[in-house]
């Protein structure tokens, strides 16, 4: 399953150091963007004053919730992957060993899998994020 265009740091560390301040770009926005939705959340049911009001002050919630969830999710990806980053094991497909294409790694910069071992992963339902 290999991959073109791996993504190969030079001995300068320019390319390292790109990529490095791209992930540190997006995990600072992600951690932002995670602050500012559990300062929007609403308050206790106790506050409302009737059924209605309750029921959009839960739907509101049910929403922010599940965006909170899944901007927590991806800034942990992000996170692992300048570990990997610090480790050397950036670019690599943690599932077939093989490099990780420089074009996937520019759409999900915090991929561990190539393309196709991503894709064989969420076939059978073990994939649903680029890191799982």
């Amino acid at each position: 399953m290999a991959s073109t265009q791996p993504v190969r740091f030079g001995t300068d560390g320019r390319d390292k150091s790109h990529v490095r301040r791209r992930l540190l770009d997006q995990a600072a926005e992600l951690h932002g963007q995670r602050r500012q939705l559990r300062n929007t959340l609403p308050g206790d049911a106790k506050d409302v004053k009737d059924e209605e009001e309750f029921c959009a002050d839960r739907h509101e919630r049910t929403t922010l919730c599940a965006l909170l969830e899944m901007k927590t999710r991806l800034a942990r990806e992000v996170d692992a992957a300048l570990r990997r980053v610090e480790s050397g094991a950036y670019g690599k497909c943690a599932a077939c060993g093989e490099e990780i294409s420089a074009a996937r790694l520019r759409a999900v910069p915090f991929a561990v899998r190539c393309r196709d071992c991503q894709e064989l992963a969420e076939a059978d339902g073990d994939g649903l994020s680029a890191s799982a």
